[in-house]
């Protein structure tokens, strides 16, 4: 096949265009390298120690992931509240936390107890809002919030009492509600600008 010579020397002249325009940049580029790069986030570590008789840690101030729960007792609906017990969080993580608490493992209500007529006292120490959640609102998906801000402090604690008490429109002989599990979350809190 025969080009026509006009296409030809077009063809050869743009090419050669190319080459030497690629050639020039070439000579006149530069680079710079960051190397090894690498990303981490923040740790949230939320940390538990129940105080008190019920204790079973060989350590008394021992922090960790679960603890021993509470046996409330001694509860006359409408007038008596449980026994008073104790408990502490720690933040060992390197950001501060938002905390809810909620229950977990519920099971059902005995009759004759709405999930209204179980009020939970949770009162600080350590200078945060005392809150009085129902078992409604402990079971609700959000659960409640216990503490706005705590600060990443491995050795402060926020320390919390918590009882339990009974609404007088309890009907039965007894109440019992066994194996329930408080679930304390810390969400990380982002930093002010």
């Amino acid at each position: 096949m025969k080009l026509n010579p006009v296409v030809r020397a077009t063809g050869i002249i743009g090419a050669t265009a190319a080459l030497v325009t690629g050639v020039t940049f070439a000579a006149l580029s530069s680079s710079a390298t960051l190397t090894q790069n690498t990303i981490s986030s923040e740790t949230t570590d939320l940390v538990i120690d129940r105080a008190g008789a019920g204790d079973t840690d060989v350590d008394p101030v021992a922090f960790d992931e679960t603890d021993a729960g509470f046996a409330f007792t001694g509860i006359l609906p409408g007038s008596v509240s449980s026994q008073t017990e104790a408990f502490s969080l720690r933040n060992l993580g390197t950001v501060n936390l938002g905390v809810k608490v909620k229950i977990a493992n519920a099971g059902v209500l005995p009759a004759g107890v709405d999930a209204t007529d179980v009020v939970f006292t949770f009162e600080s120490t350590t200078g945060e809002p005392t809150i009085t959640p129902t078992w409604a609102d402990l079971t609700s998906v959000d659960g409640v919030t216990l503490v706005a801000d705590m600060d990443n402090n491995p050795v402060a604690s926020e320390e919390f009492t918590v009882k339990v008490s009974l609404d007088n429109s309890v009907t039965g002989e007894s109440v019992s509600i066994t194996a329930f599990d408080f679930v304390f979350t810390g969400t990380a809190i982002a930093p002010a600008p």
